[in-house]
């Protein structure tokens, strides 16, 4: 499902053409900037967009792009709302910037000074995670991206079902990605000030910054009248919306904005903490949350501080975020009082190509084209998903073996899995919003082949069998994590 957004961050660029002249004017680095954004958003069948741009301090670029509703012709609006993902892991930080001034926490504070009932699989990492830890992804926690869509759950459910999540590898050994992280340290921001994550948001950065238009629970996204539809990478095919658990929200499945309130927030990490002349994080704050705490690709020299990653190559400080149907990055360079931020209604990386122009343009007055760039983009607006096979087990023999196959399975964190006998030859598999049949591979293994609003995918399984040969459970491969044992309920 995510193989197609891969292609692009793997490809290899090549330079095709190329200009560098340091006379170029703002006007001139804007207009051509347009250009290649008007062409590339129609090679992309781009839906809708949104794009400000901060240069040398200044808001010199918002405009918006296409439709927020492509069948109805709803035109995107300055106030029309998208999906910002994971770049709500950047105002998380900001909130325990603000309370670690105030002396209600610290970034080297253990998180089980502050939530006791914290605990994962691995003792060590559970008595040792300090808050900075969980902010800059250095826990040790698989992903587990899989489980986000999985079982809608509470706050005190999550901290239950994370002991049973695996770790890659051990305690600070390497930079992994984890929304899971981000949503303990919201429980820890809530804690020490009886508030809560959403209600912190709006009095700690909304308000201050006049980010009126800007929301953190997902029914406010839904009940809008400016919505964004969200679109598949034909910038055609709807993606229904998905509420996930507010459990989750700190990592950024809920928050919503707009270009208007995010211009605001881009200008304000262009100036170093400062917004029109007033601060809002101090020097010492913003360099702090800034700072290349963790090393998440050397070969590329990308670090990651408190919800940012640290380009030292690009000498850009970035942060992308990506939801099913919506995508969005926001990168900036406060030595050139610059920042972007991109917000669109598709699944395409268009957003990250147009980001990495404009760096080039305005930061390096380099008009270059990267060809195979633009052409791994295109591919994949082209991109046909193809119909989901529907698969039967012709072999009588395994077919004998799977008689008691049809039931519930329950992981103790990742929930249900369900599969259930639809005729002679073929079993159906669930795991929530993913559903399709299974393939006999051999002996007791399988692959279910399944469809998600997301796309499609497959797992991996094997069926256990206990002493009495009855089917006791399912070990199911999902990405980013361990084999699962699932138990026959």
């Amino acid at each position: 499902m995510r193989t197609l957004l891969l292609i692009v961050v793997a490809v290899v660029i090549s330079v095709n053409v190329k200009a560098q002249n340091s006379d170029i004017t703002t006007k001139e680095k804007l207009d051509y900037f347009i250009k290649v954004t008007d062409t590339l958003r129609q090679n992309s069948k781009n839906a809708g967009m949104a794009i400000a741009i901060i240069y040398k301090n200044e808001l010199i670029f918002k405009e918006v792009f296409g439709y927020r509703d492509v069948k109805k012709k709803l035109p995107v609006t300055d106030n029309t709302l998208f999906e910002i993902a994971s770049l709500t892991k950047a105002f998380t930080g900001v909130i325990a910037s603000k309370l670690e001034k105030q002396n209600k926490l610290n970034w080297d504070d253990k998180v089980v000074k502050y939530l006791p009932d914290f605990k994962l699989k691995d003792d060590y990492a559970t008595q040792n995670a300090t808050l900075k830890d969980l902010f800059t992804h250095n826990v040790g926690l698989a992903q587990h991206f899989y489980m986000i869509y999985g079982p809608h759950i509470t706050k005190s459910e999550l901290l239950e079902r994370i002991p049973f999540l695996s770790f890659d590898g051990s305690f600070r050994e390497k930079f992994l990605y984890n929304n899971f992280m981000y949503a303990v340290a919201g429980m820890v921001e809530e804690k020490v000030t009886n508030k809560t994550w959403h209600e912190l948001m709006k009095d700690s950065i909304f308000s201050p910054l006049g980010m009126n238009h800007s929301f953190t629970k997902f029914d406010e996204f839904l009940n809008s009248e400016d919505m964004t539809t969200s679109y598949k990478n034909d910038g055609i095919t709807v993606i229904p919306h998905h509420k996930t658990s507010d459990s989750n929200a700190p990592s950024g499945n809920t928050t919503t904005s707009t270009i208007n309130d995010m211009a605001i927030w881009s200008k304000m990490l262009a100036n170093s903490g400062n917004l029109d002349g007033k601060e809002f994080l101090t020097k010492e704050q913003f360099n702090y949350l800034t700072s290349p705490f963790v090393t998440r690709d050397p070969s590329s020299k990308v670090f990651y501080g408190i919800g940012w990653n640290i380009d030292a190559e690009r000498n850009v400080i970035y942060h992308k975020g990506s939801s099913p149907g919506q995508r969005a990055i926001l990168a900036f360079q406060p030595k050139d009082g610059y920042a972007i931020v991109i917000l669109t209604n598709q699944e395409s990386p268009l957003p990250f190509l147009l980001e990495f122009y404009a760096g080039k343009i305005f930061r390096e007055d380099d008009f270059s084209r990267y060809l195979n760039y633009e052409k791994a983009v295109e591919r994949i607006a082209n991109a046909e998903e193809g119909k989901l096979e529907t698969y039967t087990i012709e072999d009588k023999k395994v077919f004998k073996e799977l008689k008691n196959l049809s039931g519930k399975y329950v992981h103790p964190a990742y929930g249900t899995v369900e599969i259930d006998m639809i005729n002679k030859k073929q079993f159906s598999f669930k795991y929530y919003g993913f559903k399709g049949t299974i393939k006999h591979n051999k002996g007791l293994e399988f692959t279910a082949f399944v469809d998600h609003f997301m796309g499609k995918d497959k797992f991996n399984f094997k069926v256990l069998k206990g002493d009495g040969k009855k089917i006791n459970s399912i070990e199911v491969h999902m990405p980013f994590s361990d084999p699962l044992n699932f138990v026959k309920n």
